[in-house]
């Protein structure tokens, strides 16, 4: 069972994985495209512009080659080892509103 978190877009929030594990997202973006990206380390609060360029990205859906974003994109079986992360939601519509996104995460130990 995940965790649901709520972020809006463009949102930053942080996740912690505390042994190696299995990390899936699924997300319901109320018909929006958006991305969801995943960054090693905490970014700080202020990472609004050109942070793919600045910092660590461990992945993105869609992929970076597709810059249109995806309704309800998710992450699956992305494999971690402990330490911190960073979740960026961006908006990749032509909409100008704050939308709630609803994140579903779950982390599954490797035992």
């Amino acid at each position: 069972m995940g965790h649901k978190i709520v972020i809006l877009t463009p949102g930053l929030g942080d996740l912690q994985a505390n042994e190696p594990s299995i990390l899936s997202i699924n997300s319901e973006t109320a018909n929006k495209k958006v991305s969801i990206e995943i960054f090693n380390g905490l970014l700080p609060n202020n990472a609004v512009i050109n942070w793919s360029a600045q910092y660590d990205m461990v992945t993105r859906q869609p992929n970076l080659k597709d810059d249109s974003g995806k309704v309800d994109p998710s992450i699956q079986n992305l494999s971690l080892s402990n330490g911190q992360y960073s979740i960026i939601v961006v908006n990749r519509d032509n909409y100008t509103e704050q939308v709630d996104i609803s994140l579903e995460v779950e982390f599954t130990p490797l035992r």
